[in-house]
């Protein structure tokens, strides 16, 4: 990987020995276009725009290059910070933070390659990937299904597993990855101070922990529990798991399902309101 991001890295710094900064409002800039140079050289000019002007262009096995080559230098953090920064200044409103497509939400994702994210994961979301592959297809739209009846068994079931995983998930905050912690705490703080008005502050850490974190976990094991080798996992299992994933946002983010859009997921909403409490304790503790 570090090799491979010397070469991507290398190609920021200069075209026709202009900096990288002169070059980022070319919409034509590629990075093809531009010589190689030392990695150390391109790290010691590197600024959170260049970072940012690189994420956005790279796609998921270059941004993971990128990850573990920032967490090898020791600057992940400083950088995580100032595209926060950034997001939370850009945001005209609180629900929006880091649920679209930007240079921190990539580098949030990313942070799930690196060892220690992996190792927290496999102990928290691999149990649960198991238990719900016994179950097979939990199919809770009604227009898949002709019983009524099966599609509120399943619901039941789905419920039943996200307590679980909640319940267990509070037991494995003393291995959660420090920078996570630390993370939460800044964003917390900055959100706060940037819409004082907002009293749904949970939201903005559930997109964070839940929507950038766990639940991808869910959705691809094979892509983000890759150092262990997952279970396969069959089309109707994924299924499942990416129904369990909307629960787990949704209790994790303290906000209920409405008839906008899946409106069959409304009557999860009592389970979704009961785990509130468990989802508040999580991110209490865990700051």
């Amino acid at each position: 990987a570090n090799v491979f991001l010397s070469n991507l890295l290398s190609k920021m710094a200069a075209v026709s020995a202009l900096p990288l900064s002169s070059c980022t409002n070319d919409p034509e800039f590629s990075l093809e276009d531009v010589s190689d140079l030392e990695l150390g050289s391109v790290f010691a000019s590197l600024s959170a725009k260049d970072l940012a002007f690189l994420l956005m262009r790279a796609d998921r096995e270059q941004i993971k290059a990128i990850v573990l080559t920032l967490e090898c230098h020791g600057c992940i953090i400083n950088f995580l910070e100032q595209l926060i920064d950034a997001e939370i200044d850009n945001a005209v409103l609180p629900d929006a933070l880091f649920r679209e497509d930007s240079a921190a939400t990539r580098l949030l994702s990313g942070c799930l390659y690196t060892q220690s994210s992996e190792s927290f994961l496999q102990k928290v979301v691999l149990p649960t990937i198991l238990k719900v592959k016994a179950k097979g297809l939990l199919e809770i739209n009604p227009l898949k299904l002709h019983s009524t009846s099966e599609t509120q068994e399943n619901l039941i079931t789905l419920c039943a597993i996200a307590s679980e995983f909640l319940s267990d998930l509070l037991s494995q905050i003393p291995h959660c990855p420090l920078f996570f912690r630390h993370l939460l705490k800044y964003i917390k703080e900055k959100s706060s101070a940037k819409f004082p008005t907002f009293i749904r502050g949970y939201e903005v850490l559930g997109a964070f922990f839940f929507l950038r974190y766990i639940c991808p976990a869910f959705v691809s094991p094979e892509t983000y529990l890759s150092r262990i080798k997952p279970p396969s996992i069959s089309p109707d299992v994924q299924r499942s798991l990416i129904y369990l994933s909307k629960l787990l946002q949704s209790a994790g983010s303290c906000t209920e399902f409405d008839s906008s859009k899946e409106a069959f997921l409304q009557p999860a909403n009592d389970f979704i309101r009961g785990a509130w409490p468990m989802a508040r304790d999580f991110y209490e503790i865990l700051l």
